[in-house]
């Protein structure tokens, strides 16, 4: 009878040590799978460790800017070939969005902002609109890892229908890897203007094990342990 009770407690402690395993898998595999999804951002989505280029202290007299020109580590490129300066620098142009300070501009009808980062970073975002009161255009940006794959793509609509510009921010929030360059543009020809580019330097790659994993791996090791010490209690029995 003693080994005919030993073996119906050894079988079932099996059984009941494989649902816990098969348990504690599962809790783990939903908690390693948990991570930041990746969405659009806005200007209050950035934490206290954000870059704000204001565009302020760039090192650069008000006017034009070669093609490719260095900014405080970041490339900024545009489409216009034709012109020996394509870019501009204005210590008052972030006034022509509504906003304060310095801006980067066209010095022509510019249909992106194409921008290289010294670093990659996991959010990225700024504002965008242009320098002379026209119509309203549609403003699409696209944020690239640094293998030059396509991470995420937004649009939105800088309204100047009223007496004032109304300037849109355009920000991305990535999900697996890091953002290595962002492209703004516009389908349309305007003067675009750019101002506080937002950068926030962070890892996607990791996890923190959820409590409920925790939890459920101590629970199969009390488990283990405690049935352990029942059956060999049983067999001295």
């Amino acid at each position: 009878m003693k080994n005919l009770s030993n073996n119906k407690n050894l079988l079932f402690g099996q059984k009941l040590s494989f649902v816990v395993s098969i348990t504690v898998l599962t809790l783990m595999g939903l908690s390693t799978n948990q991570k930041a999804e990746a969405a659009q951002i806005e200007m209050g989505d950035f934490g206290n460790n954000a870059i704000v280029e204001d565009y302020e202290n760039i090192g650069f007299p008000t006017g034009y800017l070669d093609n490719g020109s260095n900014i405080n580590g970041d490339i900024y490129r545009t489409n216009v070939t034709f012109k020996e300066h394509p870019l501009q620098y204005g210590s008052n142009s972030g006034l022509y969005m509504g906003r304060s300070g310095a801006a980067i501009a066209g010095s022509t009808q510019n249909t992106f902002f194409d921008i290289t980062l010294s670093q990659p970073v996991t959010k990225i975002g700024a504002w965008l609109g242009t320098k002379f009161f026209t119509t309203s255009f549609t403003v699409t940006a696209q944020f690239f890892d640094d293998g030059d794959n396509l991470l995420g793509e937004i649009s939105d609509i800088v309204d100047q229908t009223q007496s004032f510009q109304k300037p849109v921010f355009l920000g991305w929030e990535a999900d697996a890897g890091s953002i290595s360059r962002v492209k703004f543009s516009s389908l349309t020809n305007h003067v675009m203007l750019i101002d506080d580019l937002m950068k926030e330097p962070g890892s996607t790659s990791g996890t923190v094990p959820e409590p409920l994993t925790i939890l459920g791996a101590a629970a199969a090791v009390a488990f283990g342990v405690g049935f352990k010490r029942k059956l060999e209690k049983s067999k001295n029995n």
